[in-house]
């Protein structure tokens, strides 16, 4: 038994919860993917594919997509700018809606790009937890947080 059930205190995770991370290729989020973005709707699609597959790739060299009984999962985007200029964490959402996409759509839309590790990236299959900024001391980069719920089918 681990020390927190000795002491009669919750487990940090619960039980059938498995905690990734991935760490993106990214120092700073694309241009045409920042909430404030004005960008093109071509040079926007680019980004969009081009994060979408990176996110996917990362995820299959984790091999996320080989762990079966996958009930949800929980997505947290963090940004680590590597300095203290004042940023929106808001704008980050666009970010984290196409890592999302990458996540739980399948073959059959986006363009043949994503894991299918559940159904749907809705409430009832994904938590999308606010993005985060860390400030300094923090390194420099991004990363998503994948929280995998896991069950047995009833």
């Amino acid at each position: 038994m681990s020390a927190a059930g000795e002491l009669g205190l919750p487990p940090l995770t619960p039980p059938g919860t498995v905690t990734v991370t991935l760490v993106l290729p990214y120092d700073r989020p694309p241009k045409s993917l920042v909430g404030n973005s004005r960008a093109h709707w071509r040079q926007r699609s680019a980004d969009t594919a081009q994060v979408r597959s990176d996110v996917t790739n990362l995820a299959k060299a984790a091999h996320l997509h080989r762990i079966d009984g996958i009930r949800r999962i929980s997505v947290e985007f963090v940004w680590a700018p590597g300095n203290r200029l004042r940023r929106d964490a808001d704008n980050l959402w666009p970010m984290l809606k196409v890592c999302c996409d990458a996540l739980a759509t399948g073959p059959r839309r986006n363009h043949g790009v994503g894991l299918d590790l559940v159904p749907d990236d809705t409430p009832a299959y994904m938590e999308k937890l606010a993005p985060r900024l860390d400030l300094p001391p923090a390194r420099k980069g991004m990363w998503l947080h994948i929280g995998l719920y896991l069950g047995v089918s009833a």
